[in-house]
């Protein structure tokens, strides 16, 4: 039987991640992805998942909309569609999407 770890990702301008093991909640790696390389470290990191053995599910934190037109908004929607782009297209993972209220847990 495959080890199931969930990666979770708080995906932003500066995209912190984690890889924990689900049934023990053990943390097995975790480190922040600049947005110049979030596609690619996706992708290895998925990819190394994968190769070691693991059956990997995705909780990524969503994002709440800044709305208009300027750089920020444009690199939110980037890393938005980059890493959504990772999870379905390439690798067929569907994230469950949680919302997180500063603050509260």
């Amino acid at each position: 039987m495959k080890t199931v770890v969930v990666l979770s990702l708080d995906v932003g301008v500066h995209t912190g991640w984690a890889v924990i093991r689900k049934h023990d909640h053990e943390i097995l790696g975790c480190g922040v992805l600049l947005i110049d390389d979030l596609g690619c470290y996706l992708d290895l990191t998925i990819r190394w998942l994968n190769t070691a053995g693991y059956t990997t599910e995705a909780v990524v934190e969503k994002m709440p909309s800044v709305g208009g037109i300027g750089e920020l908004s444009t690199v939110l929607e980037y890393a938005r569609k980059t890493t959504e782009y990772w999870l379905t297209e390439v690798y067929a993972i569907t994230p469950v999407y949680v919302f997180h209220v500063p603050g509260k847990i």
